[in-house]
């Protein structure tokens, strides 16, 4: 259930809050070109899914400079992907959940950059 989970196997949870924010970064001398993001949210295990989500980047090392790429909607079966994007070099990138659709416990299975 660690925020590592995201990336891999495995699934993280956390309780619901104003903003939850999971930042994710690249080795600070890589980076990446960002074409696409996909989530997945697991609908079957009793937790909430999120639902209103802002997609940020950063092209420091450090994280400054955010700049809001995508502010949309998970669907309700747990599944987001944000099609081709016009391709940008990102060292970082920020999730943004702003809320759920049901009560409880929030979860994560999957975040996918591409």
């Amino acid at each position: 259930m660690a925020p590592e989970n995201m990336t891999g196997e495995g699934v993280v949870v956390f309780q619901p809050a104003r903003r939850m924010i999971f930042d994710f970064r690249f080795e600070p001398e890589q980076g990446q070109i960002l074409s696409g993001l996909s989530i997945t949210a697991p609908t079957d295990e009793g937790y909430a899914v999120p639902k209103s989500i802002l997609i940020q980047t950063s092209n420091t090392a450090v994280g400054e400079s955010f700049k809001t790429v995508l502010r949309r909607q998970i669907s309700p079966d747990g599944q987001f992907d944000s099609g081709t994007l016009a391709g940008r070099f990102v060292r970082r990138i920020r999730i943004i959940v702003l809320d759920t659709w049901s009560e409880g416990p929030v979860a994560i299975e999957q975040v996918n950059a591409r």
